[in-house]
């Protein structure tokens, strides 16, 4: 891609405002961009912008729509090498994990695509001879979406491509930290003749006044939202005034449970990815290793000599995984282990950042317990925390004791046993041997305090459409 686009994309157009913010790269603190701060009344205009081209754009047939969606996901494609640089830059990962969002993310816009050829509504029994009835699908309307910065590429794409193929238009507020990824996909949606409104993106950096306005206007008609699960409740609350749908992704605290039956190995192979992707940035990360107390001696021998080799440091370097993402990120964990060391813990290895940097050296703690605080917060870092375990009634007891319920984890060589966690883990993805839970056709959802709904997968569409009674009188 050319130029980085740094304004307000609103109908189609391009807004540069004088008041702007800087978004660094974490890496270095270099300063990127300085990017245009949207206020309410650029969020008002965004709306009425998505309102306006809602009513043709639902009037278009799913196939043209899939076919501009396809147009889009293949500039992505075209462009997928300086879109996973621009993503390593302002988000820090390394540029192998980029890439493969990048891709990941096209595949999404074309999964929607086709989901959007697929909806259908039915031809049911009728009551009365007189009367034919059918239910019939429509889009909800405009959606809100508002998205983190750990994915910056997909957790945008994976919202926006729903409701676009769905028939909605959409307001995009992303992360004061990312948003420059946001916009290059805005940039490439006008090149691929997405009509204008149908994509408005309005970074901001305080995101209240501009949040107020998505969480007020009643013509936006659902909020999608990933993020903190503290966050999601303030919307949850707010949206109710003009009784929005909600779809949520939140917060996580994944158990990942390894049984004195399981192959140590691959439990420690599964685990590195399950911890240390993203810097551990990841909400579906590995938070909480209970370990069978026969094999934890074991168990953090090996996973130890394993996280030793890692090698933290700029993403565009031969590295396993790049920094945090910011200053705030970084005292936060730092304030999570002290806490747990002062109450027992015992560092096997790091746990400390390297020098005043954002890198932060591959950490393991054992002897931790469910009373410290690193137990009952979400942990985005690159640190696995061993608990042990006695029995299988204890293990469950201890996976479940959270508000979250996001993803989960478990290992054993028995496959009822498996079964059995599968069935009574109070998470919404499960992952048995493996810490692979991704795959285009698998929602992503959790249940209890992690959130509502469901993205991607089968139902992709399902949170943006709107299912309606039709009674034909048949005189």
């Amino acid at each position: 891609m050319e130029n980085l686009s740094t304004g307000l994309f609103i109908k189609g157009s391009w807004l540069s405002k004088e008041k702007k913010f800087k978004v660094l790269n974490p890496a270095d603190g270099s300063v990127l961009a300085e990017v245009s701060d949207a206020d309410a009344d650029d969020a008002r205009q965004a709306i009425t912008a998505a309102s306006t081209a809602l009513i043709s754009w639902q009037k278009d047939s799913p196939q043209e729509r899939a076919r501009l969606l396809k147009l889009w996901s293949t500039e992505i494609r075209n462009n997928s090498k300086s879109l996973a640089e621009l993503l390593t830059k302002e988000q820090g990962k390394v540029l192998s994990e980029a890439e493969g969002e990048i891709l990941h993310s096209a595949n999404l816009v074309d999964w929607a695509a086709d989901e959007g050829q697929r909806i259908h509504g039915q031809t049911l029994a009728s009551h009365d001879n007189s009367v034919r009835n059918f239910t019939i699908k429509n889009a909800v309307g405009v959606v809100a979406a508002i998205t983190p910065w750990n994915f910056p590429a997909a957790a945008v794409l994976v919202k926006c491509a729903s409701a676009l193929a769905a028939g909605c238009t959409v307001v995009l507020k992303p992360s004061d930290e990312t948003p420059l990824v946001s916009l290059a996909f805005a940039k490439l949606s006008k090149k691929a003749g997405i009509p204008e409104g149908c994509l408005n993106v309005v970074p901001c950096k305080d995101p209240k006044n501009v949040g107020d306005v998505l969480l007020s206007d009643p013509r936006v008609k659902l909020i999608s939202f990933t993020g903190s699960t503290q966050v999601g409740k303030k919307i949850y609350a707010t949206a109710s005034g003009t009784m929005k749908r909600l779809s949520m992704e939140l917060g996580g605290n994944a158990p990942y449970i390894v049984f004195d039956d399981a192959d140590i190995n691959l439990a420690v192979e599964q685990a590195i990815g399950a911890r240390f992707y993203n810097s551990g940035q990841i909400c579906v990360g590995a938070n909480r290793f209970l370990v069978h107390q026969e094999i934890s001696k074991q168990y953090i021998e090996t996973l130890r000599s394993k996280v030793t080799e890692l090698k933290v440091g700029d993403g565009f370097d031969d590295v396993n995984y790049g920094p945090l993402i910011n200053q705030k990120a970084k005292d936060k964990l730092q304030r999570l282990i002290d806490d747990a060391v002062s109450k027992g813990a015992k560092i096997e290895c790091g746990g400390e950042s390297l020098g005043n940097s954002l890198f932060y050296k591959p950490t393991v703690i054992s002897s931790v317990t469910h009373e410290m605080a690193i137990s009952q917060e979400e942990l985005f870092g690159p640190v696995v925390c061993i608990y042990e375990f006695e029995n299988e009634s204890e293990a469950l007891s201890l996976a479940n004791s959270t508000p979250s319920g996001l993803a989960a984890y478990v290992f054993s060589s028995s496959h009822k046993r498996l079964w059995d966690f599968a069935e009574h883990l109070e998470f919404g993805m499960i992952g048995a041997n493996t810490s692979n839970i991704f795959s285009l056709d698998l929602a992503f959802a959790g249940v209890k305090e992690s959130g509502m709904g469901r993205e991607g997968g089968l139902g992709c569409l399902d949170d943006f459409l709107i299912t309606k009674n039709f009674s034909l009188g048949m005189n």
